[in-house]
């Protein structure tokens, strides 16, 4: 699902309550498997150079996951793939239900039309996150 909308017409905050009442509502859940975390929003940071940065968004998402590699020397050296393996396998093993990407406009920021495309294929394809059984 993607909510567009001009700046101050509630969309933070709309993503906000969604986030406190999915929480409210799996509490019991999360108190029986620490792990489980069944929403996480993550701010899309603005470009510093035209380009949306992949390698930032894996390292805010895993940190948002609490993923405890990204703790280690050096994991903010590795590749681009390597961390969106890292996300992939730390998304199912916190059992997401809700994955929310404010300010999602900054994907769009690319040099080129045919990269726009890749950009939206690559968050637009629930499947390469979720197993089956929880789209």
């Amino acid at each position: 699902m993607f909510l567009f909308g001009p700046t101050g017409v509630g969309k933070t905050t709309l993503l906000r309550r969604i986030t406190q009442k999915l929480l409210a509502s799996f509490q019991k859940e999360m108190e029986l498997d620490k792990g489980f975390i069944p929403i996480a929003n993550i701010e899309v940071a603005t470009p510093e150079f035209s380009n949306f940065d992949w390698k930032d968004f894996y390292l805010r998402a895993l940190g948002v996951l609490q993923d405890p590699c990204i703790q280690l020397p050096g994991y903010g050296r590795i590749t681009n793939l390597k961390l969106k393996t890292s996300l992939e396998a730390a998304l199912k093993h916190r059992r997401l239900k809700v994955f929310c990407i404010d300010e999602a406009q900054n994907l769009s920021k690319v040099a080129s039309g045919r990269k726009l495309r890749d950009q939206t294929d690559c968050i637009s394809k629930p499947k390469s996150f979720f197993p089956k059984s929880d789209r």
